[in-house]
């Protein structure tokens, strides 16, 4: 009787407030799983799972509180420019009902039978239909810089085969400041001093990457083409239906492992996992970078803009786009010009996050006629207001460690699988 009571007269005060009561089982528990769960589950980046009620209420007010002040889900892109498929934004109501369940003391509500999480093997986009491993763990040690470790892989596949999708599972994430994944023809391995599935290290002349667009440069590099790169906060997807990457025959994957050690020695082996497409696609992806190396800047410096461009030659559809940038990048923009001298915002980021470096994907392809200029502006912040900032009394130039700089963007796009690629970039002389 005395619960019943209580019952009834905490339900009448929630009545009284004008709210109903929000419970874990009808309400958050949805929400967790579409946004959430993809990080906050055993194995992943996030430092606690929320996949039972036992492993949420504890977190409840902390939960409040991070997607109330839209730190959480980490999303970074403008609202105002793009749409993009992997939108990790909580609607207003959502918010809502967080915010309400930890106010309302965060109730169970009634039992579901959900059974338990489903086990996670570390793979996000399923089961691979192929997994190449490096064949053995590769030591990082606690103290000094580590060069980009170059290892060749074997993909054993006798056939040409399509991708929709390629994943890498880091098996170290804390030292690992990314992973290349890119695709190594036998003209590639030819002129590369590595033995398969050994780990090395590559002068910089003999490094092989993707097709690279610096200002006032046309393409550069053959070395195959760029397949997937692994970031931190980053997520694998899937490509849309119709498309796919080329990985012919007898190809490998050459991976570049940037490693940062972090004082503690540890070992990596990483996975790559290729998920293919039985149907033949009707357009070929591809992947590049816009990159500009000739940044400086200056110690103390707030507001540096750097900027890379390029023209494209023939029509491509634009997929998705990643900036890149190291602890001083504060903000990116991605500007499209088309050749009737329309100007379009493709991505707007005003606040760059190193730890979260994500892929935005486009809801939609955007078409980019051929004579359309895209342009990659990056801000930077070396000054001591930017509490990530290594040492802000000193200038900085292009790098690749964590406390040097990038100003980068990688673009996938799609064509059509007749066209030459040798006119995928306009020469110099014909940018507007």
């Amino acid at each position: 009787m005395l619960v019943a009571f209580v019952s009834f007269v905490l339900t009448a005060v929630v009545g009284l407030a004008g709210e109903e009561p929000v419970t874990y089982s009808e309400h958050i528990r949805p929400i967790l799983e579409q946004h959430c769960a993809s990080c906050h589950r055993e194995g992943e980046v996030a430092p606690m799972a929320l996949r039972t009620f036992e492993q949420t209420r504890p977190w409840a007010r902390a939960i409040a509180r991070e997607t109330s002040a839209r730190r959480m889900p980490p999303w970074f892109a403008d609202a105002e420019a793009g749409v993009f498929r992997n939108d990790a934004r909580l609607a207003d109501a959502e918010v809502d009902l967080l915010q309400r369940w930890a106010q309302q003391g965060a109730a169970q509500g009634p039992p579901i039978d959900a059974g338990a999480p489903a086990a996670f093997d570390g793979w996000r986009l399923g089961t691979p239909d192929r997994i190449v491993a490096m064949p053995e763990p590769f030591p990082i040690p606690a103290q000094g810089e580590i060069d980009y470790v170059y290892v060749l892989l074997d993909t054993g596949l006798d056939e040409d085969r399509w991708l929709r999708g390629v994943e890498v599972l880091a098996g170290e994430r804390s030292v690992i400041h990314h992973i290349d994944v890119m695709l190594c023809s036998l003209a590639c391995r030819q002129d590369l001093p590595l033995r398969v599935g050994q780990p090395g290290f590559l002068p910089r002349s003999k490094i092989t990457e993707p097709p690279i667009f610096r200002r006032d440069a046309d393409l550069d590099g053959d070395g195959g083409d760029f397949l997937f790169s692994y970031l931190p906060g980053g997520q694998p997807v899937t490509l849309p239906a119709g498309s796919g990457r080329l990985l012919p025959r007898g190809s490998m994957l050459l991976l570049s492992l940037h490693y940062t050690a972090t004082g503690e020695a540890v070992s990596d082996l990483t996975r790559v996992g290729l998920y293919f497409d039985d149907a033949p696609p009707q357009k070929r992806v591809l992947s590049m970078i816009f990159d500009n190396q000739t940044i400086w800047i200056p110690a103390g410096e707030d507001d540096y803009v750097a900027a890379s461009e390029a023209t494209f030659g023939v029509d491509v559809e634009l997929l998705a786009l990643t900036p890149h940038m190291h602890f001083r990048g504060r903000a990116s923009e991605i500007l499209a010009t088309f050749p009737d001298g329309r100007r379009m915002s493709l991505l707007s980021v005003p606040r760059y996050d190193f730890n979260w470096q994500i892929t935005y994907v486009f809801a939609e392809p955007v078409r980019l006629p051929a004579g359309t200029r895209v342009t990659v502006n990056s801000t930077f912040d070396n000054s001591a207001s930017n509490p990530f900032n290594p040492d802000p009394t000193v200038p900085v130039a292009w790098g690749r460690q964590s406390w040097d700089e990038m100003s980068s963007a990688f673009l996938e796009i799609a064509v059509p699988l007749d066209t030459d690629l040798e006119r995928l970039i306009a020469p110099s002389e014909a940018v507007p």
